[in-house]
């Protein structure tokens, strides 16, 4: 799992993030940075590892760790095997993907300074570049996005890091992906509750959070379709059951931001429908890990 050239790699990766971080001016950010990004990509590694390696580094196991741990590679995999091609992903490929990961979540966190030590930024920082490797995995893409023409707020050990401007998938709305906050105004804080509660969602439940989320929009696109159309407003009724009455963004708008209250669903149908879904969910994640890594 660590032969010399990761840790070749780890230490280059450490070397960079200094020289990163001395690009801000400020030495601590810079030390900062070299300590976090090769003990991200250490952890990220050691995390997938593990995972890989209960499953016998199996193929089923790389298809499944690439869903559930950056998402692209289950995806990209996924289609390959409907096209009878062999995947691309496989264990060794997922290790080097940890391994940039983590690192590059470590040193952009400490070249912004965002977890507050003292507190819970242990515990934050680890379950970014472990148990929430799908969102820092987006996370960092959404990083990419924004580096060629949008500017970070700079607000260290805010808990995350923020785009006043950014990419978004709709004007007028955030998003965030991992520790990531894209297209959060200074004139917004009123929506900084919600979208720092997506950064703990991902860091709780980490694959579960990105999956349900997902699935939840394509398991509701068909229907919203329907009723739209029927309706005469299928834009409307698309983001209404996708997006607006998302279990994860209830429980989000219920900490900050506002939502048309004549677009949200009743209590009884909130619960109902939450409730089966989340059941089919964790049927559907029971028979994935007991296929995987149990039978």
């Amino acid at each position: 799992m660590f032969d010399s050239t990761a840790l070749l790699f780890f230490a280059l990766a450490s070397g960079a993030a200094f020289l990163a971080g001395l690009r801000t001016g400020a030495l601590g950010r810079a030390v900062e940075a070299a300590v976090l990004a090769p003990l991200g990509g250490f952890l990220a590694r050691t995390f997938i590892g593990l995972l890989l390696a209960a499953g016998d580094n199996s193929p089923p196991v790389a298809l499944a760790v690439g869903w559930g741990f950056f998402l692209w590679p289950g995806v990209i995999d996924s289609l390959f095997m409907l096209l009878h091609t062999e995947p691309v992903f496989t264990p060794p490929v997922l290790l080097w993907m940890a391994a940039v990961v983590g690192s590059f979540v470590g040193m952009m966190d400490g070249i912004r300074r965002i977890h507050r030590w003292p507190k819970m930024g242990g515990p934050g920082f680890l379950l970014d570049v472990t148990w929430g490797l799908a969102g820092s995995t987006n996370g960092c893409l959404l990083h990419l996005l924004n580096f060629a023409w949008a500017r970070p707020q700079d607000n260290p050990r805010g808990g995350a890091h923020r785009y006043p401007k950014g990419f978004c998938v709709k004007p007028g709305y955030a998003i965030t992906l991992g520790t990531v906050m894209s297209n959060l105004p200074a004139h917004a804080d009123h929506l900084l509750p919600h979208e720092l509660l997506h950064v703990l969602q991902n860091r709780l439940f980490g694959p579960v959070y990105t999956l349900t989320y997902l699935v939840w929009m394509a398991v509701m696109l068909p229907p919203a379709l329907a009723a739209g159309l029927f309706k005469g407003r299928a834009v409307q009724t698309v983001e209404d059951w996708c997006y607006t009455n998302n279990p994860w963004e209830n429980w989000a708008y219920a900490r900050g931001g506002w939502r048309d209250p004549c677009r949200v669903w009743g209590r009884a149908t909130t619960v109902i429908v939450t409730a089966l879904f989340f059941l089919g969910a964790a049927g559907a994640t029971l028979w994935v890990v007991w296929r995987v890594w149990l039978c």
